[in-house]
């Protein structure tokens, strides 16, 4: 018998070394010839079924699905953690479903239930597919069978909290009747278990809360619940309290969660004597000799925030009294102490706000804090109730006050030259003067400030490269403010301003001689892209060293829309393939299956480890990656550029579920006053991409894929095809009608393509329909379907409009005139022209069906001249040749001479009268050599992105 397991094992072995070697034909005969000798050993069995069912043919694949369905309902059970790994893989690529995999592990689990690796195993793959319900059977399942492992306990009641947490409860508010009572009755009994010392000897046995994360997940349960006031009495016990042994583990948490909670409760008096026993830690420091001074400072200015809120609050004298008392010895023991400084000034902003004292007397504070403190830390940071405190005119005083001090120091220590402080005032001052101001005078001399406190940076090796470059992050904000202030009261002028341009120039500046400083890198390529230069942005991009691109920030700010901007490769460029958005797209999405991998990887071994919070964060990441918005939009963009590029393969996407948004700006930098939008609010120079946009562009992508497939299909095979355009258009037009903030998120002409698209993917699946006796799939009478092609004609009418006059495509779409030179200086023109292209693509498609019926009769007697299909089959033609024509007599002005000298002079402000004076700081500033080769990428960015428009496939193979 033990021979007969040898040969078998080398058999299997055989096969799986095949499959690993996705050589499939070979282990289909490899399996074939080994079923013939008799080999029918459950672990050959599975893995046949795996094999068939990796096979191409249907015959093989039905044979796979055969094997596959008798092997989950086996007698006796698969109980073997490989057979049955193998079985689910047979399942998932046969597309059976998560439930023949769910019913295989449930029958093994009850087959063998005193099998802890089975159990274990069969939790981690539940917890995989998000089946809560059976990782919690099995976790039960282990409580009763080893009851001396004291983790499947907490393993049990950590999965009932997560079937009472799950957003997608079902029935609907099920699980928290059910489960979340069951948690919490279990977590509570260890709570009242757990004595105040525990024998070393005895942790790995003792049926109580040991450590920090059960506590942690004991607050989680009851938080959910709505037992907050049994949190409290929780955190203020001898056994399980912020002083305990466990409490200890984790003091910064728990002393977090018990300011919240009695915040939440309105108790304010607990809150002050907990900030002041902070603030007296701090003193006895003090006392002892030993410096505080930047240890955390933004939790010890939140501890002053809270304090402060808690006092405005009580309006009580005698609290009142008391802090006061505190904050005043505590400075006059320790005058040059932020944290003590801080206190103070949130005290002050209290009594301005009460009435008591003036605003001059909370400026005074924040001047002594600058010129004690500017080196170290910002005023930007003290809070937006001090800021408020001080009123619109005081903080630009403030601000003209940091330069006083900035200009005494270098005064009387004219060889050092403190950058920080330096760094800080200039960005007070874009904070608190410059980023409201209607006055162009005031932007462009904070930009030559920076420009020059950059310029001395740059020239120091001991500086760092970040920091050298934080001085152009307000020059560049600045101009970015100044592009959108009206220049004239004449509205219609088509002169480009120079600003945005300049703000290139300086980042690009900044990138190419400090390497290391990745915040110019970033706006570089929000910049870039404003300006239609998205080959440099890419090339920007390439720069940064992100870790995974971070996907859901800075890859989204540079990809959404990418297919209408520049979706082929960038031309002229030694590494080309690299720049191929394609590629980036790809990577992006593989970016997200491998997040996948590592989050399963981690949920297991944090339940190993007992972080059962950070196996709930990672749940909960890893169900907002997979259903990512960003994910989204990659796709549809990938979609957008193949069928552009006419290298579709015309499978269209998946339906989009549920959409998860998980982006932030926080990456992004920012210098806005507080409670004002954060600047990445104003680098966003499209409408913002949210949930419908991504609905209505996978609804555009399967019609428009279903419209390619039907043309090309026998007239017999299209009755599905119809009733699945019909589903595609009432989504299309249920989306268009119903959905939050529609025209929020589209441009123009991404609207008027929606539109356009319904029309004629009614009108086509009509004809297609043609066949058949009965045409009500697509509810249409032939009135309405005269109606459509009326809509499709006076679209295509407005398009041959906007290109005879470029005005209509909107303010920015207008073609820029730099000395008398026309530049697409614009994102919205390339995004117009591809926009337009692709909608042209379905336009075809339509004509091509309909110009190929020769009985042109349609019911009830109506008919439709010929002459109309070839006119609107003209008008198309002539927009395309239109759109390429101007595209290419676009690229021809790249190539006159002077291009260089036009820009140049543009960027430094140069007339008739002299060069400006940031143009003089811009050309004392930059060098020849990097001035050129700017301007010298510009020019290959717009030729590219014009090019390119020449390639797209409007005529689809």
């Amino acid at each position: 018998m033990a021979q007969q397991s040898a040969v078998s094992l080398r058999r299997v072995n055989e096969v799986q070394e095949l499959i690993d070697a996705e050589n499939f034909s070979k282990a289909l005969q490899a399996c074939e010839k080994w079923f013939k000798k008799g080999e029918r050993s459950t672990a050959f069995i599975t893995k046949r079924a795996v094999v068939l069912a990796l096979q191409k043919d249907p015959t093989s694949r039905q044979r796979g699905k055969d094997e596959t369905l008798k092997l989950c309902d086996r007698e006796p059970a698969l109980t073997t953690i490989t057979e049955l790994l193998d079985l689910e893989r047979s399942i998932k690529a046969l597309d059976l479903g998560h439930h023949c995999a769910q019913k295989a592990w449930d029958r093994a689990a009850k087959a063998d239930p005193k099998n802890s690796e089975l159990q274990e195993t069969r939790i981690h793959n539940c917890i995989d597919r998000r089946d809560f319900k059976g990782a919690q059977q099995a976790a039960m399942t282990l409580k009763i069978n080893f009851p001396t492992v004291r983790r499947y306990d907490i393993w049990a009641i950590f999965l009932c909290y997560m079937i009472a947490a799950d957003p997608e409860p079902d029935p609907p508010g099920g699980p928290d009747k059910v489960f979340g009572p069951l948690a919490y009755k279990m977590i509570k009994t260890l709570a009242d278990r757990t004595p105040n010392d525990i024998p070393e000897d005895e942790l790995q046995s003792a049926k109580c809360i040991l450590y920090s994360e059960e506590l942690i997940l004991l607050i989680s349960i009851y938080t959910r619940l709505g037992r907050q006031e049994e949190i409290l009495e929780v955190l203020e016990s001898e056994n399980l309290g912020r002083q305990s042994r466990i409490g200890m583990q984790d003091p910064v948490y728990f002393l977090e969660t018990y300011r919240r909670l009695l915040r939440d409760s309105g108790q304010w008096n607990k809150i002050v004597d907990l900030c002041l026993e902070k603030f007296r830690t701090l003193l006895a420091i003090e006392d002892r000799g030993l410096s505080s001074t930047m240890e955390n400072m933004d939790v010890m200015n939140r501890n002053a925030s809270q304090l402060a809120e808690a006092v405005h609050r009580l309006e009580d004298n005698v609290v009142d009294e008391k802090v006061q008392s505190f904050a005043e010895e505590a400075l006059e023991k320790a005058p040059k102490n932020i944290a003590f400084r801080y206190l103070q000034m949130h005290l002050t902003a209290i009594d301005v706000r009460r009435g008591a004292q003036s605003p001059e007397t909370i400026l005074e504070l924040c001047k002594s804090f600058f010129e004690d403190f500017s080196s170290l830390y910002s005023l930007r940071n003290a809070g937006e109730e001090i800021i408020d405190s001080l009123g619109r005119g005081l903080v630009r005083e403030l601000a003209n006050f940091a330069w006083e001090v900035v200009n005494r120091v270098q005064e009387h220590h004219p060889d050092s030259f403190d950058f920080k402080m330096v760094k800080n005032a200039l960005e007070l001052e874009y904070c608190f003067s410059v980023s409201q101001s209607p006055e162009h005078e005031i932007h462009s001399s904070l930009v030559c400030k920076c420009l020059r406190v950059y310029e001395e940076a740059y020239r120091k090796p001991d500086v760092d490269d970040s920091l050298r470059s934080s001085a152009t992050i307000p020059a560049v904000m600045s101009l970015l403010r100044m592009s959108e202030l009206p220049v004239s009261d004449d509205t219609s002028s088509q002169e480009y301003r120079p600003s945005l341009f300049q703000a290139l120039l300086i980042l690009y500046h900044a990138v190419e001689k400090l390497p290391q400083a990745e915040e110019p890198c970033v706006l570089l390529i929000s910049y870039a892209l404003m300006l239609g230069l998205t080959p440099l942005a890419l090339y920007a991009f390439q720069k940064l060293s992100i870790k995974n691109l971070q996907v859901d920030n800075f890859a989204f700010n540079m990809f959404t829309r990418i297919s209408t901007l520049h979706p082929h490769d960038v031309s002229g460029h030694p590494r080309e393939k690299e720049f191929h958005p394609s590629d980036y797209l790809r990577s992006a999405i593989a970016q997200y299956n491998a997040d996948d991998r590592t989050f399963s990887r981690q949920i297991m071994s944090g339940m190993y480890n007992g972080a059962y919070s950070n196996v709930h964060e990672a749940i909960s990441e890893r169900e907002a990656k997979a259903h990512s918005l960003c994910k989204w939009v990659y796709i549809v963009e990938q979609h957008r550029i193949d069928r552009l590029l006419g290298v579709s393969s015309g499978q269209a996407l998946d339906v989009a579920g549920l959409i998860i948004d998980t982006r932030s700006s926080e990456g992004f930098p920012n210098l806005e006053l507080p409670g004002h939008a954060p600047f990445a609010e104003h680098l966003r120079f499209a409408p913002h991409v949210q949930q419908s946009w991504v609905q209505l562009m996978i609804c555009q992508d399967r019609a428009l894929s279903i419209l390619y497939a039907m043309e090309r299909s026998a007239a017999q095979n299209r009755g599905f095809a119809i009733f699945q355009l019909k589903v595609q258009i009432n989504t299309l037009n249920f989306l268009l009608n119903h959905s939050e903030n529609y025209r929020d998120q589209f441009t123009e002409v991404e609207t008027s393509v929606q539109h356009v698209l319904v029309a004629y993917a009614k009108a086509t699946g009509f004809l297609l329909s043609s066949n058949f006796v009965d045409r009500s799939e697509l509810n249409l009478t032939t009135s309405e379907f005269m109606n459509l092609i009326d809509i499709v004609e006076k679209w295509l009418e407005s398009k041959g409009q906007d290109l005879s006059d470029p005005r209509r495509l909107g303010p920015l779409a207008t073609i820029s005139v730099i000395n008398g030179r026309e530049l697409p200086a614009t994102w919205l023109y390339f995004h117009w022209c591809y926009a337009t292209l692709e909608a042209l693509q379905g336009l075809f498609l339509f004509l091509n069906v309909a110009k190929s019926f020769r009985k042109p009769k349609l019911q009830g007697g109506l008919f439709v001249e010929k002459g109309r299909w070839e006119y609107m089959h003209g008008m198309a033609c002539e927009i395309e040749k239109e759109i390429r024509d101007h595209a290419k007599h676009l690229r021809g002005e790249l190539d006159k001479p002077g291009f260089l000298d036009d820009m140049w002079d543009m960027m430094l402000e140069r007339g008739e009268t002299g060069t400006s004076l940031l143009g003089q700081q811009l050309e004392k500033l930059v060098d020849v050599s990097t001035m050129e080769k700017l301007l010298g990428m510009m020019r290959d960015s717009w030729a590219s992105g014009l090019e390119g428009i020449a390639k797209v496939k409007v005529v689809l193979p």
